[in-house]
């Protein structure tokens, strides 16, 4: 629901009279404002409460089930054609993917400051990783890295302690149909 911007009109106040009673208005609505937030809170306080107990049924159920699949995908490999690794299935897609690349610590202790003043001070063949720091607090540029990560030579990553790294991640995608549909549409695909 879009609703429309709303121009801000300051108060026009002209006497000590009208701001003592501008801020008795400020105050009580700040208060109405804080109760209609205590009340908000408590709803959804009780929403969760009321939800909880079957979503986290629900939670056990999907991973009981998600390991079961994990562990057959990886006892039958010939299921999935080399070219694509996933099998298509009337509900849902299943299968391996490649997840985006992210910039790792070597060592967890590390602080990115840290890093990022290694990155500073390493030049070699042609990689320069100042390049890849953000220098208002010392931070490293992990975006730029992923970006350039063909060109960057894998020594000078190591040197500032870092990797970029990409996962093969097994997953059961639904398709967006069913997704829409809701789970009475996916039972009667999959018996179908």
């Amino acid at each position: 629901m879009a609703t429309k911007k709303q121009k801000i009109q300051p108060a026009n106040i002209h006497s000590r009279e009208a701001m003592m009673a501008a801020v008795a208005d400020v105050v009580g609505a700040k208060l109405r404002a804080a109760e209609l937030r205590a009340q908000m809170e408590q709803e959804v306080n009780d929403l969760h409460r009321r939800y909880q107990e079957d979503i986290e049924a629900l939670g056990r159920e999907i991973a009981a089930k998600e390991q079961g699949v994990y562990v057959w995908a990886q006892r039958n490999p010939g299921e999935f054609p080399p070219e694509r690794r996933t099998i298509d299935l009337p509900t849902a897609t299943v299968g391996w993917r490649l997840s985006p690349h992210a910039v790792d610590k070597l060592k967890p202790k590390d602080k990115w400051a840290d890093i990022a003043y290694r990155l500073a001070e390493i030049a070699e063949e042609g990689f320069g990783g100042e390049n890849y720091i953000r220098y208002a607090e010392p931070s490293v540029d992990k975006e730029a890295l992923i970006a350039d990560r063909e060109t960057i030579p894998a020594g000078a990553l190591r040197l500032a302690g870092i990797a970029i790294t990409q996962e093969d991640v097994f997953s059961i995608r639904p398709k967006s149909d069913i997704a829409e549909a809701g789970p009475a549409v996916a039972a009667k695909r999959e018996a179908a």
